[in-house]
């Protein structure tokens, strides 16, 4: 064994092109195998950070007019049909909406865009978390100009 692996290693010192290829190749694989197997535990293997994560359901919108494009998996709602659903819905305890939104931040200094979710109201309480600064969403919050009155 032990003269095996001094065999082994003089080849590789007689090729060192050889070497450095084999070495990139296998850190190369062992790397994106990592990475893999991160995004892997994190989305498909590790519960969401929720009380009863079991108990969450994702609900979404397909087109199904034959001449929509077809997107894969599940397409946002309008918030039309959301509150519509909302109203109407009796086999969940709670539902609220979410989705990516661009914002622009003003004020002293020149504005900035940032990234941020659009959420409804009964967001936190949906998903059993308080807010970090601040107060939950109300349904007055919802409507064009609302929470105006509340103290900020």
């Amino acid at each position: 064994m032990l003269t095996d692996l001094r065999f082994a290693l003089r080849q590789l010192a007689k090729n060192p092109g050889f070497t450095t290829v084999a070495v990139l190749a296998l850190a190369l694989g062992i790397g994106a195998n990592t990475a893999i197997f991160s995004v892997v535990n994190a989305v498909l293997l590790k519960p969401l950070p929720f009380a009863q994560p079991e108990q969450l359901a994702a609900v979404g919108a397909i087109e199904s007019r034959p001449d929509a494009v077809r997107v894969s998996g599940l397409g946002s709602l309008s918030y039309p049909d959301f509150f519509d659903y909302r109203t109407q819905l009796r086999s969940f305890a709670q539902i609220a909406s979410y989705g990516d939104r661009g914002f622009t931040l003003t004020g002293v200094r020149e504005a900035r865009t940032l990234r941020g979710q659009r959420v409804s109201a009964g967001f936190f309480e949906t998903l059993r978390v308080a807010p970090a600064l601040g107060r939950v969403f109300q349904r007055e919050d919802e409507v064009s100009g609302g929470g105006r009155g509340a103290s900020r």
